[in-house]
């Protein structure tokens, strides 16, 4: 059973920094986003007859989610 499409889009952007000239020790910041535009997904579409929601679509995936890490290479 077909139900409604996702639009999803994902962001995410990285910064390295150098401590020395040598590949390490570095410090690596990042943030990342989720669903960037904060559409509504949809669950799918309730496919059992035997229920009064039959045919509908009663909830939705998660909003936007952002997170921001940090990373020591040595």
């Amino acid at each position: 059973m077909a139900g409604p499409w996702a639009f999803n889009f994902y962001w995410s952007l990285f910064k390295t920094f150098r401590f020395t000239r040598k590949a390490l020790p570095n410090l690596e910041l990042r943030f990342e986003a989720f669903n960037v535009f904060n559409h509504t997904n949809f669950t799918g579409i309730d496919a059992n007859s035997a229920d009064s929601n039959f045919g509908q679509v009663t909830s939705a995936y998660a909003a936007r989610t952002m997170q921001f890490g940090a990373k020591f290479h040595f």
